[in-house]
């Protein structure tokens, strides 16, 4: 059983402005273990912005069985961190669409080896966005998110917060490259 004091229970509406989409939703997760609270934060934003009726959430953050979030079907699969090179192989061959959400910084990461991750989306998120709602010291989040071109808005009840969250700008290159070649 949780500790209550690591319940985090959220209630969002979301405009991804991009694909005049708007929902809202409402979730509970747990810090568990070890994991550290900007990874429960960035888990957080990760279920609103990508969120869909079949998206589950790892309830062992520690377990890399499943990526962070996913699909039953298997269809999504969403990652935060870099994953060791075994594991992204495996979710590679078990997800049609996988996702490697990454602060920015940890871009520079020597663990982050480009040539592994061809197959997937890496996309960025600035982490000044993620401490500044984490320095809330809320544990009953009440947040609006838009999303309009690479900037990311979140509301809470305290205050407003903007940080970048768009594609690495090497797996951009890319996507375009593809798109290119498919035509």
């Amino acid at each position: 059983m949780s500790d209550k004091r690591l319940v985090h229970r959220l209630h969002a509406d979301i405009a991804i402005e991009s694909e005049q989409r708007y929902y809202r939703v409402s979730t509970t997760m747990a810090l568990s273990g070890s994991e550290i609270s900007d990874h429960l934060y960035l888990r957080l934003l990760m279920f609103c912005l990508f969120y869909d009726e079949s998206l589950q959430i790892n309830a062992n953050a520690e377990s890399k069985e499943f990526p962070d979030l996913y699909t039953e079907d298997e269809a999504l699969g969403v990652v935060i961190a870099i994953p060791a090179e075994h594991q992204l192989k495996r979710y590679l061959h078990q997800f049609e669409n996988l996702h490697i959400v990454l602060f920015a910084d940890e871009l520079d990461n020597e663990a982050f080896r480009p040539h592994l991750f061809q197959q997937t989306n890496v996309w960025c998120l600035d982490r000044a966005l993620v401490e500044s709602l984490e320095a809330e010291e809320e544990l009953n989040h009440h947040w609006s998110l838009s999303l309009t071109d690479d900037q990311l808005n979140v509301t809470t009840r305290r205050s407003s917060y903007v940080g970048k969250f768009c594609l690495w700008e090497g797996m951009r290159s890319n996507i375009e490259t593809k798109l290119h070649l498919q035509r």
